[in-house]
């Protein structure tokens, strides 16, 4: 079992996590896409640190040996998902970018092209 002082301050990490995230959403310094899954991931902090219990039917369940593994497979599950997240997030930025610049260009080329026509007229 997870010792009462050990629960108490996970309880509260993760509490303020959560409440910062929400600050932020509230504040339009972060956007809800890219939160989503941290806000889930707290309150799944939450709800182990509250019942220590479940990590030890999830590890029998999946017949992990001991609930540290558990906790380590879910961990890096978790981070594999956050860079797909970003991965993806970062790709459609990349091609909007690119597209952006090609009318950028091609807007360039039509204002020295309006130039050229009004400097001989």
């Amino acid at each position: 079992m997870i010792p009462f002082n050990l629960q108490l301050i996970l309880i509260i990490l993760s509490s303020l996590i959560f409440v910062s995230f929400i600050v932020r959403i509230k504040a339009y310094k972060i956007e809800l896409k890219y939160t989503i899954l941290w806000i889930v991931m707290t309150i799944i902090n939450i709800l182990i640190a509250i019942f220590p219990n479940i990590v030890l039917f999830v590890s029998k369940l999946l017949s992990i040996e001991t609930p540290v593994n558990t906790l380590f497979l879910f961990g890096i599950i978790t981070c594999l998902m956050i860079l797909y997240n970003l991965t993806s997030e970062i790709s459609k930025n990349s091609i909007k970018i690119r597209q952006l610049s090609q009318e950028v260009g091609l807007l360039k080329n039509e204002l020295k092209q309006f130039e050229n026509e009004r400097k001989m007229e």
